[in-house]
């Protein structure tokens, strides 16, 4: 009740996020949203059929699917030069590689291959979901079901998450595909020297380290073995690693 309270009388006064900004609480951030996406719809043109953008997209996936982003994997499988199965199989090699970025890959999540496989059937029969058949990998903090989740820590053995966190159930429910969990630093905070994996060497520079918390996510995405990644954020945790390591980085809002 206290803490209910708290929240309460900080989200009727909420504090702008600089002294010069608007007030940033999540409903604040929902208003602005609606009208930037009402305004984009009123002055969008007519959905079309894919034009040459679409094509080059998707024979840039299709010959090198490691450097295909999300947009392009997606144009890749819409036009059919690609299929999330060989994506995962033309991926898969880097995730047990001992290259660099192998510092980021703690565990493999099973049944990517069958969620690879339905996303496929799904492409060919036309019923594919937002997201089908994107690989994405999850920092070490957040629960795939049945997969070992450590916090990056050594006192938490080796817990087997019973559930996926709603961020994972909710992508997986878009048809994206959790493949392999990203280190961290323990418990998501401190620096570079993890007790129980060791640093995450920044695939630029194996020299330098990849900034924290993310820091698996951070690596994973530098080096283009997965288009997509999970981090989490409280202090810069998405924000540094995406500096140190050249990649686009989202802090979520909080409640959102």
């Amino acid at each position: 009740p206290q803490l209910d309270r708290a929240l309460a009388a900080s989200r009727a006064n909420p504090l702008p996020a600089a002294p010069s900004a608007l007030p940033a609480e999540p409903a604040h951030s929902a208003q602005l949203f609606g009208r930037l996406l009402d305004a984009a719809v009123d002055g969008a043109p007519a959905p079309t059929a894919a034009g040459p953008d679409d094509d080059l997209a998707a024979s840039r996936a299709a010959a090198d699917p490691a450097a295909a982003s999300v947009v392009e994997l997606l144009a890749a499988y819409r036009s059919g030069t690609t299929t999330p199965s060989e994506v995962l199989a033309a991926l898969a090699p880097h995730w047990t590689s001992d290259d660099v970025w192998s510092d980021a890959v703690l565990r493999l999540v099973q049944g990517a291959e069958e969620a690879a496989a339905e996303s496929t059937r799904r492409w060919a029969d036309d019923d594919a979901r937002p997201l089908e058949g994107i690989p994405f990998a999850v920092k070490d903090i957040i629960d795939v079901a049945g997969t070992i989740v450590t916090s990056g820590s050594l006192q938490t053995g080796d817990r087997v998450a019973p559930k996926d966190a709603t961020v994972v159930a909710r992508l997986r429910s878009a048809g994206a595909i959790p493949v392999f969990t990203a280190a961290t630093t323990e418990f998501a905070c401190g620096g570079p020297h993890n007790a129980r994996y060791g640093a995450v060497r920044n695939p630029w520079d194996p020299e330098r380290w990849t900034g924290g918390s993310s820091t698996g996510s951070g690596s994973a995405l530098a080096a283009r073995i997965v288009p997509l990644t999970l981090g989490s954020d409280t202090g810069g945790s998405i924000r540094v690693p995406s500096a140190l390591c050249g990649t686009t980085g989202i802090k979520p809002t909080y409640g959102l």
